[in-house]
């Protein structure tokens, strides 16, 4: 009697957690991890929209939901929960980080291999195939997992209709596709093409069936990445969930682990650009007015520093068309911000470049000054190795007197401005002199900034005011150095502050 109900106990236990996703989740994520899963109300509606995937109801599935909101772990359970219905499924597992993907892959692999998993549902895993990347159950199926974007030869996701046709689930399979978009690579147009055309073209040519279902989960980073992409050619067959952080009530999506406090400082620290996009879901679309002069601050007296250093932006030509040069001496503070100290700008030949800059560097390495006890050594001139900066930094190069760094820039300026200076633009760190002559011209720019890149072609052809972002440049370069987590010195920084103490004592 009591094995006969211990038997039903079973079997209704094991009908729940292959029918019931939330359920399932909260069962093994116990037993992994040895603490209960923080459930949030948020967690069902993504959960029963998986389910409906898994029964049938819902072809294609898009959901966009923020960053460290679970959507990783749940998308790792659904692929265990297919498994438990139909130990033959064929899976595709797509991210755009690989070690992601492959750890996805290892943790979906240990649930399935798990005691707990064995004993409701006996599927054993191909003891030759237990890659990350690759595994096969014994049963039929398989799991494949790698960056999105890479070849995916020899393997499909789903069965063939007739092959779930006697079964108790018509589940065979999916393809996954976790945050296809690394967010350094957001705004570079050709990895946007190269991840829609894969999406579009190579991942349905991997589909073992055309009812075989499609489910993205991810964060927003760009308004032509893969997912916006879905929303603005919304076909029939796709089912969008959109989850923002902050709910139309005005109330965390999470309250369970963020609070309002918690989201405010979030937006802080990463800028306006990355909280439109990935945590309110609706991607800026990249123009002007990014880098906005209303979160400057503004001082009538520098604090003390804890270093100096110096940006330089040279320029080829010096006809009206051409840019500036631009030299800013900038200053660490205290308080975590960068201070602009000085500037100089002008059209200068290469036979006055390095004399303007010698003058500029003297000018500043001078302690009656600018005493180093209050604001600092000055310890580096940062140079952009391009055009007339490559030749200045040959030229000073034998002059131990001056240490430089030859500064490279294989991005693009709008992703370093959104990177490393919107987020502190808008935090108050970045501090300007209040009354410097120069002030009007710099916040011009800044305003004018596109991070659009005009072609000589385009200036001289069309009768077009030049847009000069010289001094932008400067300042982007100023806010990757300064807001540096580590500013480590290279020995030609090291010897010459040795040789300015030596000298000082």
């Amino acid at each position: 009697m009591k094995a006969n109900k211990s038997n039903r106990q079973e079997a209704l236990e094991k009908k729940v957690l292959e029918t019931n996703l939330e359920a399932h989740v909260k069962y093994f994520f116990k037993k992994q991890k040895n603490i209960s899963f923080t459930w949030s109300k948020y967690h069902k509606i993504i959960t029963d929209a998986f389910t409906a995937v898994l029964d049938g109801k819902i072809k294609n599935l898009l959901i966009l939901v923020p960053p460290r909101h679970s959507k990783t772990l749940l998308a790792k359970y659904f692929c265990s929960m297919g498994f438990a219905r139909n130990p033959a499924s064929e899976f595709i597992y797509a991210c755009s980080d690989v070690g992601l993907a492959l750890d996805c892959s290892s943790e979906i692999r240990e649930v399935i291999a798990s005691e707990e998993f064995k004993k409701r549902w006996p599927i054993s895993i191909k003891v030759d195939t237990k890659a990350k990347g690759l595994w096969k159950t014994d049963q039929g199926g398989s799991f494949w997992a790698g960056g999105f974007g890479s070849p995916i030869v020899g393997y499909g996701a789903g069965k063939l209709p007739q092959a779930l046709k006697d079964k108790q689930y018509r589940f065979g399979g999916a393809t996954v596709v976790d945050d296809p978009l690394k967010e350094q690579d957001r705004h570079r147009s050709l990895i946007l093409d190269e991840m829609w055309g894969f999406f579009k073209s190579t991942l349905p040519t991997r589909k073992n069936s055309p009812q075989t279902p499609t489910v993205m989960i991810m964060q927003p980073l760009h308004n032509e990445d893969p997912g916006q992409m879905i929303k603005k050619h919304r076909s029939k067959d796709f089912t969008i969930i959109e989850l923002p952080i902050i709910t139309d009530e005005g109330k965390p999506l999470f309250p369970e682990v963020y609070t309002l406090e918690d989201l405010e400082a979030l937006k802080k620290e990463i800028g306006s650009e990355m909280w439109a996009a990935k945590c309110m879901l609706s991607p800026i679309t990249p123009g002007g007015n990014i880098l906005k002069t209303d979160f400057l601050k503004y001082y009538k007296e520098l604090p003390f520093l804890k270093y100096r250093w110096i940006e330089a932006d040279t320029a080829q030509k010096v006809e009206e068309k051409h840019d500036y040069t631009v030299f800013q001496c900038w200053g660490k503070g205290y308080n975590g911000g960068i201070y602009l100290i000085d500037q100089f700008r002008s059209k200068v030949k290469f036979a006055g470049l390095k004399t303007s800059f010698k003058e500029f560097w003297s000018k500043h390495n001078d302690d009656k000054q600018c005493d180093p006890r209050r604001f600092g050594y000055l310890r580096i001139a940062r140079i952009e190795d391009k055009a007339s900066g490559t030749q200045l930094i040959q030229e000073i190069e034998n002059e131990a007197n001056i240490p430089f760094e030859a500064v490279q820039r294989p991005r693009g300026k709008y992703e370093r401005a959104v990177d490393a200076c919107v987020p502190k633009l808008e935090s108050g760190y970045i501090n300007f002199p209040e009354d410097a002559p120069y002030l009007l011209d710099l916040k011009a720019e800044m305003k004018d900034f596109t991070g659009k890149k005009e072609t000589e072609h385009t200036i001289s052809k069309i009768d077009v005011k030049k847009r000069f972002d010289d001094q932008v440049d400067c300042v982007i370069s100023a806010c990757e150095y300064g807001f540096s987590e580590i500013v480590s010195d290279n020995d030609m920084v090291k010897k010459f502050i040795a040789k300015k103490s030596k000298r000082k004592r």
